[in-house]
């Protein structure tokens, strides 16, 4: 089911493993960016597809927020069913290499955040000042899946990237311990970037 989170986005819960993995759809007027597409094909056609057909929306973009397979698993659906979206990934291995701070559909903001994949690729939506964040900020971890980064210090760069957008709302896209998905307002915000940072730094004492 999708539902609304805010002015022209739109999130799909998938369920994966124990928890759910997201899909989301981001919106502007009739056009639409899909960022993230579940874990494998039968992830899009059950649950992505159905949901864009009813909103009757134009897929103009398939955006990846980076190449793990509850993400990517999906993109050969997606691309079957969209032969005209242009399909872009941080790193171009899916489609298109994009830019950090190029901009899709006059709206959404492409944000490059290393630290748990080199090719972390959130989005701004400049209208609503919302980042969806995808795996790039990941709290505590979420189930048997902990906090997990390539490199300790690209991941602390990325969290200080972040609080310098000073944005009004994170949607990350899984429920990460403790503060779940979405994060609003200074306060909120403020305690869930701490939160990273200290799962970070316990994660990199343990490593040593």
């Amino acid at each position: 089911m999708i539902e609304k989170l805010k002015d022209g986005i739109f999130r799909i819960k998938i369920p994966f493993d124990k928890i759910y993995t997201s899909s989301f759809v981001l919106v502007e007027e009739n056009d639409a960016v899909i960022y993230d597409f579940g874990s494998n094909c039968s992830d899009a056609e059950k649950y992505i597809i159905p949901e864009l057909n009813a909103l009757n929306v134009t897929v103009k973009y398939l955006a990846l927020s980076h190449d793990h397979g509850d993400h990517s698993g999906g993109i050969d659906a997606m691309m079957a069913k969209y032969p005209d979206a242009r399909v872009i990934s941080m790193k171009g291995k899916w489609g298109e290499p994009t830019n950090d701070g190029d901009v899709l559909l006059n709206r959404f903001k492409v944000v490059h955040l290393k630290g748990h994949s080199d090719d972390g690729m959130a989005i701004l939506d400049m209208r609503t000042n919302t980042l969806l964040s995808g795996d790039t900020l990941q709290l505590w971890g979420v189930d048997r899946y902990k906090t997990y980064f390539t490199e300790y210090t690209p991941y602390i760069e990325a969290l200080e990237k972040v609080k310098a957008l000073c944005v009004d709302s994170i949607i990350a896209s899984h429920e990460y311990e403790p503060c779940g998905a979405i994060a609003e307002g200074e306060e909120q915000i403020s305690v869930f970037l701490d939160e990273c940072k200290r799962a970070a730094d316990y994660r990199e004492k343990q490593e040593k």
